[in-house]
């Protein structure tokens, strides 16, 4: 017998191709003004490829440099996010124009849109995935302070020694 949860089970294969503007609105940002927590911002001047979007987690005043994507459904929000983040490399070799992106170019981008399941999953396997490499990123940090702590402090008594580093 074959229920209704088969409909909702995460599912890669099926998923529809939409445009951005189907899904939520863009705008350029403007100076003074407070956009919602859950947009997603995309720099449109002085960019390189492999730079990423970012994120509001609060309500914010964005710098005028970025577009801002606003969901039409905020439980939406961080698989778009997730979404334009994985496509925004490939999108930016395509419609760059030098260091900048025109705003008008932002037509182009497309995210796939699965069942609420398979989204919901996404989120919750990136988010982990980004967790745990703040995490690793701190715990370099750590090590690096740390080998400089012990760098400088190896030959105490050395008049060459200045800051952990040998004079010139």
């Amino acid at each position: 017998m074959r229920t209704d949860r088969h409909e909702a089970m995460i599912d890669y294969q099926n998923y529809k191709d939409v445009g951005i503007y189907e899904i939520s609105s863009i705008e350029r940002a403007t100076k003074g003004k407070t956009y919602p927590a859950g947009s997603t911002l995309i720099p449109l001047s002085a960019i390189r490829i492999g730079i990423d979007a970012e994120y509001l987690k609060t309500d914010s005043e964005v710098d005028t440099r970025y577009a801002v994507i606003i969901p039409k459904d905020i439980h939406d929000a961080e698989f778009i996010f997730q979404m334009v983040q994985m496509q925004l490399s490939k999108f930016l070799e395509k419609y760059m124009t030098g260091i900048n992106l025109q705003f008008g170019e932002l037509k182009h981008l497309h995210i796939r849109m699965f069942n609420q399941e398979t989204r919901q999953f996404i989120v919750k396997a990136m988010v982990t995935v980004d967790h745990s490499i703040e995490c690793e990123k701190k715990e370099i940090e750590k090590l690096k302070d740390e080998k400089k702590f012990y760098l400088a402090n190896m030959f105490p008594n050395d008049e060459r020694m200045n800051n952990g580093q040998f004079k010139k």
